[in-house]
């Protein structure tokens, strides 16, 4: 009695287990899923896979490596490696890349992995988290370009200032130190590779200069 007792407990706490892992799942904004190896079955999928990519739950479950054909160009060498990785047992744990969804959007995608083995350690199942990682690359590219464009306007300043022999200047009031351009280390013939103090610069000129 006390056995059919202890295991009734034990299978309630399982299934109420079950069900807040699994809501906690089908609420989540990333894409949950487990996949079989080496067929690529989905046996589970979360509805935020169709929210990613725009492939419905049934597309999902009624296909085998779904996600195979959304894989950008640019990312296809990438990914059949990956696969090729994963089907020998080895993955990495986290890695990014590109698709197309279904109705063409590009999205960028980051993805942790869970892998597992068999008794014999011959990979059977992969468990992962998927997250739409589209905003922040965008951002960040955006930031590269910004950077880019800031070095090449940068260099026709410096380009600029040697050609017109004109230094720029600037003087922390707090610590007197000075950043300069190039051209102005040239112009007081001072070592490009100095960090310059403003009394470093006074000592430079003739005493009646500086009344």
């Amino acid at each position: 009695i006390k056995l059919a007792l202890y295991k009734n407990r034990v299978n309630k706490e399982l299934k109420a287990s079950e069900v807040r892992y699994r809501r906690l799942a089908e609420n989540s904004s990333d894409m949950i899923y487990s996949m079989t190896l080496p067929d690529g079955k989905y046996q589970y999928v979360n509805g935020s896979a169709e929210t990613i990519t725009g492939y419905t739950l049934n597309e999902f479950y009624n296909s085998k490596r779904l996600l195979l054909k959304s894989i950008h160009p640019d990312y296809q060498e990438y990914y059949n490696k990956t696969w090729k990785q994963l089907l020998n047992g080895k993955i990495p744990q986290v890695y990014e890349y590109k698709i197309i969804t279904k109705s063409g959007d590009e999205k960028w995608l980051n993805q942790r992995n869970s892998l597992i083995k068999d008794v014999d350690g011959n990979p059977v199942a992969i468990e992962g988290i998927v997250t739409d990682i589209t905003e922040y690359k965008n951002a960040e590219e955006a930031l590269k370009r910004r950077e880019l464009e800031f070095h090449i306007e940068y260099q026709k300043l410096l380009r600029a200032q040697r050609v017109a022999e004109i230094g720029i200047w600037e003087n922390n009031l707090a610590t007197n130190d000075l950043n300069w351009t190039e051209e102005m280390y040239s112009i007081l013939g001072f070592n490009p590779t100095e960090q310059i103090n403003l009394e470093d610069v006074i000592k430079i000129f003739p005493p009646h200069e500086l009344k």
